[in-house]
């Protein structure tokens, strides 16, 4: 089986550091169709997303061109998934501000954003590992965020540190394999279907 992981649209940051789950912006939307407009040309078997409303509306643009249902997985969610007390964070905000905060989340990532690192990876981990267990013939699109794009890929490459890579918005990230112990990398961070100047 072939995962296409693919990081949801820019959200919409302007109540950022509230209790929210943003949406995507205009430009998150105009990602999205690009997203779309790209797996389209593939043999998507399924379509799978994290619950948050700025993942679930990136994977809309690609149903409904395909005509498939959006099936929501509850752990590919992002950290500030967890609910009440939660709070949503612009990792791209937070890396232009650099200093301690930046140093911070690099350092623990997960308990930076109010989770427990051993759980989330786990609860990542074992989503994908369901995903791949159902033996989908062909490919399926995963919309979902950085953090478990980062966590599946320190998985298979056997490396620690959360924080290695930086998914664009709708970038798309390859995996294929039939289990969580063979799962190979195909590609990561692609963002091919845009032009040099619109990443």
């Amino acid at each position: 089986m072939q995962l296409l992981l693919v990081r949801h649209g820019q959200p919409d940051t302007r109540q950022e550091g509230r209790f929210v789950n943003p949406p995507l912006t205009e430009r998150g939307h105009w990602q999205a169709a690009r997203a779309a407009d790209r797996l389209a040309r593939e043999e998507i078997a399924a379509i799978v997303s994290s619950p948050l409303r700025r993942a679930y509306d990136t994977a809309r643009p690609l149903a409904e061109r395909l005509g498939l249902e959006v099936e929501v997985v509850d752990h590919l969610a992002e950290v500030d998934g967890g609910g009440e007390g939660t709070r949503y964070i612009s990792l791209e905000a937070l890396r232009r501000e650099g200093g301690p905060r930046w140093q911070n989340f690099l350092d623990d990532p997960v308990g930076f954003l109010g989770g427990d690192t051993e759980t989330f990876c786990a609860n990542v981990l074992g989503a994908f590992g369901r995903i791949l267990q159902r033996g989908e013939a062909g490919k399926v699109a995963v919309f979902t965020h950085g953090l478990p794009i980062n966590v599946i890929l320190a998985h298979i490459l056997g490396i620690e540190r959360l924080t290695r890579f930086v998914p664009h918005y709708c970038s798309l990230t390859r995996l294929i394999g039939a289990d969580m112990q063979r799962l190979t990398i195909l590609s990561v961070n692609d963002t091919g279907h845009f032009g040099p100047d619109e990443i």
